[in-house]
């Protein structure tokens, strides 16, 4: 994978979450995170505007609160 998401020798074929190589832990959150980015990239790649590169994000703790 790239540093667009995009898997290695596949114009085309965007990875994100567990299935991806990105350096920030595996969490949901963070796909969620890893998707906006990756549909904006798609969106510019059909337009033929320049994908801008991923940036992980700092650590995120997440604690479930209630019942």
């Amino acid at each position: 994978m790239n540093q667009f998401f995009q898997v290695e020798g596949e114009e085309k074929i965007f990875a994100i979450g567990d299935c991806c190589n990105v350096q920030e832990q595996k969490m949901s959150a963070m796909a969620k995170f890893q998707a906006s980015h990756v549909i904006q990239n798609i969106i510019n790649h059909n337009l033929k505007k320049d994908m801008k590169p991923y940036t992980p994000h700092g650590p995120l703790m997440v604690v479930p609160i209630g019942p």
